[in-house]
């Protein structure tokens, strides 16, 4: 009724307004979707490279504790690849407001247990060699995160600490005894983990919109 008593300049105005306002509207949409598109990309570059330099700075270390003949002790607990390499993490995550962690279903530590997405994405590495990553947005605590896994496999700098229980020092068979310890018996290019990244997607969005 409101449309029909007006006159054909008002209703020709009113159809072009209608129109502008749907053009403008599907521009911001679309842009949205550009820039979402764009920042979820290089959030997958941004965990990408985090995940690397946490399985590189464990395979390092652990080579060059091997080369150097260092022999490992509860004093030097630091030293061992995954706890350093967690504990760098840890302090790299402080900075970056993000959460850094190396994860794994045969965990010694209880901080490095997996929660049932990693454990999720633990089981698709082990059931697929090819899948080299894995990442998607899903909600955590109640917020919503991106997050991101790289696996890592047994090398055999690994064994020294995971392999056979008779070789390994012998303050870990203090500290982890090998039948309460699922963490000996590492083969050789296994899935034991993964590097896990997590992502508020409140500071996606504050990317997006900024």
């Amino acid at each position: 009724m409101f449309f029909r008593n007006r006159s054909l300049l008002t209703k020709v105005g009113l159809v072009i307004a209608a129109i502008l306002v749907a053009v403008f509207a599907l521009s911001a949409f679309l842009s949205y979707r550009q820039q979402r598109a764009f920042t979820l990309d290089e959030a997958v570059d941004k965990a990408r490279i985090i995940a690397f330099e946490a399985i590189r700075a464990r395979e390092y270390l652990s080579r060059e504790l091997q080369a150097g003949e260092v022999e490992l002790s509860q004093r030097r607990y630091g030293l061992i690849p995954v706890v350093a390499s967690t504990r760098i993490g840890e302090l790299v995550a402080e900075d970056l407001d993000y959460r850094i962690r190396q994860v794994s279903d045969r965990y010694r530590n209880p901080r490095n247990a997996p929660d049932s997405f990693e454990l999720a994405q633990l089981e698709a590495f082990r059931a697929d060699g090819e899948l080299a990553e894995s990442y998607a947005i899903t909600r955590l605590e109640g917020q919503p995160v991106f997050r991101y896994l790289r696996p890592f496999l047994a090398e055999e700098s690994c064994l020294q600490c995971h392999g056979e229980p008779g070789g390994a020092p012998a303050f870990l068979h203090r500290m982890f005894p090998p039948e309460q310890d699922r963490a000996y018996n590492y083969r050789l290019g296994e899935v034991i983990g993964a590097a896990s990244v997590i992502i508020p997607m409140v500071r996606l969005e504050e990317q997006i919109l900024g």
